[in-house]
């Protein structure tokens, strides 16, 4: 199957009518180029929803119709959309078309008026669903139509703990072509069953008690063992769907670890925050103490200078007051003098001259005096004053002390700031989200995976007894086969003949997926080979259930716990799904969207120097980003078809041109 065109109308973000040619009647490289959002997705689910009429999200849920249609064309009322393929298959030309028409917005009104039409060289194919499923099954269209995620989703082999095991298994075995073989062995125990019932059903014409018993045990049996079967069955169904449900969990959990983190992460910062609050309360309240005091710092020029005239004033009133005292004493002695006529200090008798003399000294002592009566007893609240304002100097407040706190305050400040920022971001993300979502999805895992387990034990309780049931069916059986009756005979030989045909194919299955599975081993180690850069690599290792492993140059086998590259473990599932494709017994085009994100740019070109190998025609949806020209040097001559995918606007939507060369 080759691919030689593509057109889409009003799918997805493309108005109107586009159409995608793809050169070289399709073998080669076909690169469509675009940033994130600009409708490279939308392309592959245009591929997608043209074969099987139906796409699902990366979550693996359906996308109805109502989703598929463009919005510019429902704003203009218009509820038509579709997609035609143009391939090549078995050296015939094929036109696949499929269309939805509907007169309402609504998913059923799509359905209802779907259209899906098949030519091939002209004429028409009647059942059309059927002739593609032939062509390229469904079931095994994730190997040729992947992208990142479902790379991831591969990835999972390397745990080989991980519980998709029996999904990918399945999925693996499909496309190698093991379920036919397994089909064709349950038609022959279906022919064999009704062999027995039909020899059960002689055995009772034949009559005879013991017959009877034998046949009685043998249908009792049998009912049991087809009742333990379909309850080991539906216990298994309820076992892998709770496997499928526990590895969407898990993916789910994944995308789920970003909102788990960002719920601790604003707890965080909001402890920090409230941390931050109480260490600037604490500065605030030292701020407070310090302003108490402020008045000193404001009060200590005023200070100065009405200690400067106080001190002046008090030493002219003390001089003026030692003056007077003075006097005093002068007058007291002068007083003391004219009283006893003589003279204090030798006690001789005065003349009357000198007491004249004396007295009149005395009136101007007392002038004197007089003028000097305005001070009174010296002023002792002046020194307690002058004190009280000597002290306030001395506990004046340092001024860099508001300096050390407000920087200490304003570092805090930031901080806060800083983080307030962040709480903010944080809040944002989580607008959104459920944070006790991922705990509960947690929980429920772990309660998943305990069920998981005690099914497992049942199932293998079951299996047990079934052993034991089938052990006593063949001694009844061989007790019936004993019964020497020709028509008998005969049914027991068809019996034995369809038992050893059953084990045939059994042995065959068995040889032919070990075969199948080294067949994959081998071409996946080889491409493998051709994609990594290290050198310690021999081979991968695939189990019975295709679990992956690496085997080193020093024989070490490692799984996912050691395994830690992100990029290669991406280079170990497109090794597995390009062996795959070369082991399967379907040609189809491989398309892989946006595969390179987690490769580094070595691992990144070495990828694209294997793609011509990995198929004769690869369309390749990238973005410039994971793509540059340089890397496309060694592929150029392979490269076919270059377009770039870019949305114009809600009104034009997405355009398709041809890439400019530079």
């Amino acid at each position: 199957m080759i691919f030689r065109k593509i057109k889409i109308i009003n799918f997805g973000p493309y108005v109107g009518e586009h159409e995608i040619e793809f050169n070289n009647k399709g073998v080669g490289i076909h690169l469509l180029r675009g940033g994130t959002g600009q409708g490279k997705t939308s392309i592959q689910n245009a591929f997608l929803w043209a074969l099987y009429g139906k796409v699902t999200d990366r979550k693996d849920r359906q996308i109805m119709p109502t989703s598929l249609l463009n919005r510019k064309i429902y704003s203009d009322g218009i509820y038509y959309f579709g997609a035609q393929l143009f391939f090549d298959h078995e050296d015939a030309n094929w036109i696949l078309t499929r269309k939805m028409h509907a007169k309402y917005h609504q998913d059923n009104k799509y359905e209802e008026g779907e259209t899906f039409e098949l030519i091939r060289n002209g004429e028409g194919k009647p059942n059309p669903e059927k002739e593609i499923e032939r062509i390229i099954p469904s079931t095994i269209s994730r190997f040729f139509f992947f992208d990142g995620e479902m790379l991831r989703d591969y990835e999972e082999l390397l745990d080989q703990k991980s519980t998709s095991m029996k999904k990918f298994k399945d999925s693996i075995e499909r496309i190698l072509g093991v379920p036919y073989f397994r089909i064709a062995k349950n038609d022959l125990n279906i022919v064999k069953k009704r062999v027995e019932n039909e020899r059960a059903s002689i055995i009772r014409r034949l009559g005879g008690f013991e017959y009877e018993e034998l046949l009685s045990q043998f249908d009792f049996v049998s009912e049991e063992i087809d009742g333990l079967e379909k309850e080991i069955t539906g216990l298994e169904e309820r076992k892998d769907q709770l496997e499928i449900e526990v590895t969407g969990n898990k993916r789910k959990m994944s995308d789920f670890e970003e909102v788990k983190d960002n719920a601790i992460k604003r707890n965080e910062i909001e402890r920090d925050i409230k941390i931050i609050d109480g260490d600037i309360d604490k500065l605030n309240e030292k701020i407070k103490n310090l302003n108490i005091n402020l008045y000193k710092i404001l009060l200590s020029p005023v200070s100065n200078n009405i200690l400067g005239v106080l001190e002046n004033k008090h030493k002219e009133k003390m001089e003026k007051y030692d003056k007077k005292q003075k006097l005093l004493g002068r007058l007291e002695s002068i007083e003391k003098g004219i009283k006893t006529s003589k003279c204090e200090y030798c006690g001789t008798i005065l003349k009357p001259e000198k007491l004249i003399s004396l007295e009149q000294e005395k009136k101007e002592i007392n002038i004197k005096i007089s003028d000097l009566t305005e001070i009174p007893e010296p002023n002792t609240s002046f020194d307690l004053y002058r004190q009280t304002l000597q002290r306030m100097k001395l506990n004046l407040i340092d001024q860099n002390n508001y300096k050390e706190i407000e920087k200490e305050k304003n570092d805090k400040l930031y901080k806060k700031a800083i983080l307030t920022q962040n709480l903010t971001e944080v809040k944002e993300k989580l607008l959104n989200s459920d944070t006790k979502e991922p705990f509960d999805l947690e929980n429920k895992i772990r309660e998943q995976e305990i069920e998981v387990g005690r099914l497992e034990g049942i199932i293998q309780t079951k299996n047990s007894e079934l052993l034991e049931l089938k052990r006593e069916k063949s001694e009844i059986d061989q007790k019936i086969t004993s019964i020497d009756k020709k028509e008998l005979n005969i049914l027991d030989t068809r019996i034995n003949v369809i038992s050893s045909t059953i084990n045939i194919f059994e042995t065959a299955i068995n040889q032919y997926v070990e075969e199948k599975r080294s067949d994959v081993e081998r071409e996946s180690s080889e491409i493998f080979k051709n994609l990594r850069s290290k050198e310690d690599f021999i081979k991968l290792i695939i189990n019975e259930n295709y679990g992956l492993g690496i085997l080193t140059s020093e024989g070490t086998i490692l799984d996912k716990n050691e395994w830690r590259s992100a990029g290669e473990e991406q280079l170990v599932a497109l090794s597995l799904i390009g062996a795959l494709n070369k082991c399967s017994n379907v040609e189809a085009p491989i398309m892989m969207d946006t595969p390179f994100g987690r490769l580094d740019l070595k691992h990144g070109q070495r990828v694209l120097s294997y793609l011509p190998k990995m198929s004769k025609e690869v369309i390749l949806l990238a973005t410039d980003r994971e793509i540059r020209e340089d890397d496309l040097k060694e592929v150029k001559s392979n490269i076919k078809t270059d377009y770039t995918i870019k949305y114009i606007s809600e009104k034009e939507g997405s355009k398709i041109s041809k890439t400019r060369s530079n």
